[in-house]
């Protein structure tokens, strides 16, 4: 019987940031209004996945809002809600905010450190944890051996470290166009 083994390369377009959620409008689905900017979600911590999303509201005094991920559609520049939720004031160990992850160390099981976390990569969909960015460029898969905290994350000593490729279709064209990608 033989096994076959696949190796999936991301593109920096498959994977999305949460560092660069603040380009993404939240807009009101009923009526139009745009409410503000997403800036963080809650991450379920043994799935990975998003359990919803705070975004910053429009006002210098306002207040951030929260929705639940069943009620918003996130795309390219606009996430559109149905409805804000209260935000949840305290989170029980399970349970954690994205832009807490960051900065926080990345160990193996025998003590070797990785560094810090530099940034979450999201599924394009926004819906799941896919990867930890380490570098610029670098990054730990998800679907490896891997125990994220609210403190650390903890890998297995033979994580594969992978590089993002980019597959920008709009940068190549604009090298081509400018005579610089062939």
């Amino acid at each position: 019987m033989r096994l076959l083994t696949f190796v999936r390369y991301y593109c920096v377009d498959e994977m999305k940031k949460l560092s660069e959620l603040s380009k993404i409008l939240v807009v009101h689905l009923e009526d139009g209004i745009i409410e503000g900017v997403l800036c963080d979600c809650i991450l379920d911590l043994n799935t990975l996945d998003v359990m919803g999303w705070s975004y910053k509201k429009e006002g210098f005094f306002s207040e951030d809002a929260f929705v639940w991920a069943q009620d918003i559609r996130i795309g390219k520049e606009v996430a559109f809600i149905q409805k804000s939720s209260k935000k949840p004031t305290e989170l029980d160990q399970w349970h954690c905010w994205g832009k807490k992850i960051r900065k926080n160390p990345v160990i193996d099981r025998t003590g070797k450190d990785f560094g810090h976390v530099r940034d979450i990569l999201l599924r394009d969909d926004f819906a799941f944890l896919e990867g930890i960015e380490i570098e610029d460029g670098l990054y730990i898969e998800c679907s490896d051996d891997i125990s994220i905290r609210n403190t650390v994350v903890v890998v297995s000593p033979n994580v594969t470290i992978h590089e993002e490729s980019s597959c920008d279709e709009d940068s190549s064209w604009w090298g081509r166009l400018l005579g610089k990608d062939s």
